[in-house]
């Protein structure tokens, strides 16, 4: 049984849930700034260990995994502390905030003795999305040519009344558009080469949050494929998560209508289409595509980090998270810029 601890216990109580009913793992340990909190949420399961100080949760030698689900901006000190301490981390996005974290995270990562870290980004476990990626594989969908992915986050007070307004450098395409970003690259199976953004704050911008609330991105491949990435947290929409996927062969789309694949163009070929009597009941329908575009459960990638740690030699999930993060932090830095930037690749 792997003994876990989780810091943070907003999002972190489903991180506790998960452990509990996780038939690797035990939870055994709590940590959350308000104690009293994180005792009430101890008196429903075996006995933890409870404490508001997560150094305690690190220090704790019995403790083989530790679930980091604080503040943004603690990330990156909470990580290279229970690095120190050989810790198995799941950690929620994003990884880290700045280049400079990232370099040090990913330095004392690669000394380690085979730890693994995850982030949580869980739109990949979602059914409708894993048999995307299964269906990209087998070439159902030809080359892909170019994905669209937006994220409407929908909720603004967010980010104007809540912790998101006090920390320097918030952007939302960590805060939220890495989400879609991690999708694209799971169901393609590619990274980018470079990268472009564009920002703006018009619906903040009499609020007190100090950055753009909207950024797009636009990613190119070696392959040739674009990726285009919306994240747009001030949209006057429910939260949402829009993907398009377009190959040789067949296009998907996923929206509020739900997800659809088309594998006909519209007309047909242009000599029978016009010997079509009534050309309405003949036009190419999309499939729709019934599979769940949501998670089981918000933790459900500690399984990935599960088996990863049981494997003992697959660091491939830890090193795309590197990857990921060094992919969302150029392209915040290409919105700085107003530059085209260059993505060099993190190796092992």
């Amino acid at each position: 049984m792997l003994k876990s601890a989780v810091i943070g216990l907003g999002v972190g109580e489903q991180h506790a849930r998960y452990y509990d009913s996780h038939e690797g793992c035990k939870l055994s340990a709590l940590c959350d700034l308000d104690l009293e909190k994180a005792k009430a949420l101890a008196s429903g399961y075996e006995d933890p260990l409870v404490t508001d100080n997560w150094k305690d949760i690190c220090d704790n030698k019995d403790i083989d995994i530790v679930s980091l689900a604080s503040f943004d901006h603690h990330h990156a000190q909470q990580l290279l502390y229970a690095i120190k301490q050989q810790k198995h981390i799941f950690v929620e996005k994003p990884l880290c905030i700045t280049r400079e974290e990232l370099s040090d995270i990913y330095s004392a990562w690669r000394d380690s003795s085979n730890l693994h870290i995850v982030s949580n980004l869980p739109l990949r476990t979602a059914p409708l999305f894993r048999w995307l990626k299964r269906e990209i594989e087998s070439g159902a969908f030809g080359e892909i040519y170019a994905i669209d992915g937006e994220y409407l986050y929908g909720r603004v007070d967010k980010i104007t009344k809540g912790w998101r307004k006090d920390i320097d450098d918030y952007s939302v395409i960590e805060g939220g558009g890495i989400h879609m970003l991690d999708l694209m690259l799971y169901i393609t199976g590619q990274y980018p080469n470079k990268v472009s953004s564009l920002g703006n704050k018009i619906v903040t911008k009499d609020s007190e949050f100090r950055y753009d609330d909207y950024a797009a991105s636009i990613f190119q491949f070696e392959s040739g494929m674009i990726a285009r990435l919306t994240s747009n947290f001030g949209c006057v929409h429910p939260h949402q998560h829009i993907l398009k996927i377009f190959g040789t062969k067949a296009t998907f789309i996923l929206d509020d209508m739900g997800g659809r694949l088309q594998k006909h163009r519209d007309p047909l070929n242009y000599d029978d289409y016009q010997k079509i009597p009534d050309k309405s009941k003949e036009k190419p329908k999309a499939q729709p595509i019934s599979l769940s575009p949501k998670p089981d459960s918000k933790a459900e990638l500690i399984d990935d980090l599960v088996k990863a740690i049981l494997s003992e030699d697959n660091k491939g999930l830890t090193l795309h998270e590197f990857r990921l993060m060094n992919v969302c932090l150029t392209a915040v830095e290409a919105l700085k810029s107003g530059q085209t930037e260059e993505i060099i690749l993190i190796d092992e």
